[in-house]
């Protein structure tokens, strides 16, 4: 099994509507069984909090 790379994601910043979005429209996704959706919205929270958060995945 190889390595993993990236840190695991870290939970959502306290207060912050547009990770809490992006987290729900996550599980929303998934819950619909819509993979692909599901991914991008995780790719958009990893983005997001790199930007605005200072880092973290």
């Amino acid at each position: 099994m190889r390595e993993r790379k990236t840190p695991a994601p870290t939970p959502a910043a306290p207060h912050c509507a547009t990770c809490a979005r992006h987290e729900a429209s996550a599980a929303q996704a998934t819950e619909e069984r819509d993979y692909s959706r599901a991914t991008d919205e995780r790719v958009l929270l990893a983005r997001h909090r790199h930007s605005a958060h200072g880092g973290g995945r």
